[in-house]
């Protein structure tokens, strides 16, 4: 297995770990609000089991950021890109990643934002990988915005100083 096969592993292991699910339509199709800028820095998830991922995120334009991810034990770091979308004053972040050219979307809710740490929640209903657009990817989003089992789990990151 190729040193890249083994580093998306580790990511999709990750991601589905901390309950992720998928799309293939972020809730946007374009990034519409600008950067916030107390989400720039380098991260570390706050989870047993996963206190040694590291994210670095930082921007890539002003609508667009760019996350790096590395788990300490690894010396490659995969990248993907990332933007947030606003859903009845609710943040949520669109995370682009793309494997063998395919490109998907998993989403985090954007619960607490304050210097030091970040506080998510990850969409996990699995119903999202067979959306067929954007605007089904909102509506759907709108309709199970305060259902609690839209979502998976509650993840912490703290600020790496």
């Amino acid at each position: 297995m190729k040193n890249r096969d083994v580093l998306l592993l580790l990511l999709y292991f990750a991601l589905f770990t901390i309950g992720c699910a998928t799309a293939k339509y972020p809730i946007d199709a374009t990034p519409l609000i600008k950067l916030d800028n107390r989400l720039i820095g380098k991260w570390k998830t706050v989870v047993e089991g996963h206190s040694k991922d590291i994210y670095t995120i930082t921007a890539k334009d002003e609508y667009n950021y760019k996350i790096s991810f590395k788990d300490r034990g690894s010396k490659k770091t995969e990248v993907c890109t990332a933007y947030l979308s606003d859903l009845d004053n609710v943040k949520f972040m669109n995370v682009c990643f793309k494997e063998d050219s395919i490109v998907n979307y998993f989403f985090l809710r954007l619960l607490d934002i304050k210097s030091d740490d970040i506080t998510v929640a990850t969409v996990g209903d699995t119903t999202l990988k067979m959306m067929t657009s954007a605007q089904e990817v909102r509506g759907f989003f709108l309709k199970n915005l305060n259902k609690p089992p839209f979502y998976d789990d509650t993840v912490h990151f703290r600020r790496m100083k």
